[in-house]
């Protein structure tokens, strides 16, 4: 669009376009001013400026002293296998559910059982994990009946203590282990729900839908079996439109506090905790130590989004052979059984965590190995609500001004873009996925024979 058009453009738009472009105006700033602050926030003190502590010089000691510290590759190596190794899991996960049960009944079930999971906050599934996963927790406490009926019958025998026989509390790592696994597990079971509700919001458009009917139901004429299908035709259509998601769950898991908090170490802890302690200390002068270390935690977000990347371009070289060997039932029983399993491994947790929650809420008192509490009582409701009713109302107001403002202003800002885009240059987010499906997608036509 030339200056003189787009002039002309702009002085005969309405009202209502105005506001639109106002609005997105808006959004950019309101988006970026927070984060550009914040940055030279962290940034200025991680070089050693910072004039409120006297500090006027800028100098590279800060990071030396960051990187002497005992650990500190550790914390780094802990957020960065933790968080890709956990989007790994769950966006696996979440696809593999897709191509078995795409085109079923169970597609709908399992969006309608995973949807109420999204407003959970992750410290409240850290929380619940800590509940059933413990080593006196829900589940161990029934392995230690099952233990105490066999000892019962002789088949096994009782640990022994003090003269007493009685049952221990298992000591396995969970949580707390220096791996991090228990922070790969919440991570990854806290994730798959957005993951797979994300492609299956972009497979229920109404004309992606319609395309994938006709892939479908050609592919399987040609003797396709729906895992197969789904790999070969419609993840390639799938993944890029939900890449930037998956790219933000990486970038969150890396990064995340409130889970490696409740459920990893804590010598060292990983980087991201290890931040905030700093950022929080009594000493002012750590705020030096917080603000190096965001920047490394920074380094080390874009390193495994990097990696993810990398993988993605070793995933497309790799994926032409995939779809021109002809195999029409590539791994669909390994599929199915790995499907099955997370379905029931999913369905296990979360009904252990609500009966463990629930049962926590109205105990008088519960003790190791039993698997009811010994009395139930509702005098934790009455003084839990009497001093939440307030932090609940603030809450309930700030999440639907929030809602309703962010709704109003991503529709307008939206709106925007349609404005421009239907007098402006096409963008590249649109030209990048135009004609990209068809060619993915009539990649089984070409090789049926």
């Amino acid at each position: 669009m030339s200056m003189l058009s787009r002039t002309h453009w702009l002085r005969n738009m309405t009202l209502f376009q105005r506001l639109t472009l106002s609005v997105r105006a808006l959004l950019t700033l309101l988006l970026s001013l927070p984060v550009l602050a914040g940055l030279v926030g962290v940034v200025l003190p991680a070089f050693g400026y910072f004039p409120a502590l006297d500090a006027h010089h800028f100098t590279l000691s800060v990071f030396a002293q960051l990187f002497a510290i005992d650990g500190m590759g550790k914390m780094a190596l802990l957020s960065f296998f933790t968080g890709l190794l956990a989007t790994i899991i769950s966006v696996a996960s979440a696809f593999l559910l897709l191509a078995v049960f795409y085109r079923s009944s169970y597609l709908n079930k399992l969006q309608t059982w995973l949807s109420p999971l999204l407003v959970l906050p992750h410290a409240a599934a850290a929380i619940a994990l800590l509940f059933v996963l413990s080593p006196s927790g829900f589940f161990s406490s029934i392995v230690a009946n099952v233990s105490n009926i066999l000892s019962s019958i002789g088949l096994s025998e009782a640990t022994s203590v003090g003269g007493a026989s009685v049952l221990l509390p298992p000591t396995w790592a969970f949580p707390y282990d220096s791996y991090g696994i228990s922070i790969i597990i919440a991570l990854a079971l806290k994730e798959l729900p957005f993951v797979f509700l994300m492609a299956v919001s972009v497979m229920s458009q109404p004309h992606v839908k319609r395309k994938f009917d006709g892939y479908f139901n050609s592919a399987t004429a040609l003797g396709y079996s729906p895992v197969t299908l789904f790999f070969k035709v419609i993840f390639p259509i799938v993944y890029p439109q939900v890449r930037l998601p998956i790219l933000a769950v990486l970038a969150y898991a890396t990064a995340n506090v409130e889970i490696p908090l409740l459920l990893g170490p804590n010598n060292p802890p990983t980087l991201a905790v290890a931040v905030v302690q700093w950022f929080n200390h009594v000493d002012l002068s750590m705020r030096f130590q917080a603000s190096a270390a965001a920047l490394l935690q920074v380094a080390v977000t874009l390193a495994a989004i990097s990696v993810w990347i990398m993988g993605e371009k070793v995933a497309k070289h790799a994926q032409i052979r995939f779809y021109s060997n002809g195999r029409r039932h590539t791994g669909k029983t390994l599929s199915d059984i790995v499907a099955y399993g997370v379905v029931s491994l999913y369905t296990l947790l979360i009904v252990s965590i609500i009966i463990s929650t629930l049962l926590w809420s109205f105990a008088t008192f519960w003790q190791f190995p039993a698997v009811l509490p010994k009395g139930l009582t509702l005098l934790h409701w009455q003084t839990t609500l009497v001093a939440l009713a307030e932090p609940f109302n603030n809450t309930v107001l700030l999440a639907v001004l929030v809602s309703g403002f962010s709704v109003i202003v991503a529709t307008l800002a939206l709106e925007a873009e349609t404005f421009s885009g239907n007098n402006g240059p096409k963008s590249k987010t649109s030209s990048f996925f135009n004609g990209g499906q068809e060619r993915c997608c009539h990649l089984l036509c070409f090789y049926h024979c």
